[in-house]
């Protein structure tokens, strides 16, 4: 290796083509001078020859077929999963607004004639009104309190 020499980094990347034309271009032009440079790219080429010429041993035929079965093993499951947890997702999603719903009604439907007037009374009701709902309080809380009127 040569520290030295400004572009020998790049001969790595020269090789490999991954250089932009202009950058080709320099290293193409500084290797024919720079002996250190021209060694590295001849290793460069070997070991690529070497390697692109070694035959891997193929796979024996039962351990493909078992990398298959596991294969779709895992697709299966995936599927499952993403099945189970879209069907979580909607039913959740149901019961929330079921329970947002439900509880916004019962708890109208259940109120005192004084408690849903309480709701709807505005600032501007008559004095009828309020009338009205005063004794509707004493009447509930004297309900409450075991005093039933008649």
């Amino acid at each position: 290796m040569s520290d030295n020499c400004p572009y020998f980094q790049q001969i790595s990347r020269y090789h490999d083509g991954e250089l932009s034309p202009e950058q080709r271009a320099d290293v193409e032009a500084h290797i024919g001078g720079c002996p250190a440079c021209q060694d590295e790219l001849r290793s460069l080429e070997q070991i690529s020859g070497i390697l692109g010429s070694w035959n891997s041993p193929d796979a024996p035929e039962y351990l493909l077929a078992r990398l298959h079965v596991a294969a779709l093993r895992e697709r299966a499951v995936m599927r499952m999963a993403k099945i189970l947890t879209s069907a979580a997702a909607a039913i959740i999603v149901i019961c929330a607004l079921w329970l947002h719903g439900a509880g916004s009604n019962d708890a109208v439907l259940a109120a005192e004639p004084w408690e849903q007037t309480a709701i709807t009374l505005s600032t501007a009701s008559s004095n009828d009104e309020s009338q009205q709902f005063a004794q509707w309080v004493v009447e509930d809380l004297s309900r409450e309190n075991g005093h039933e009127q008649n």
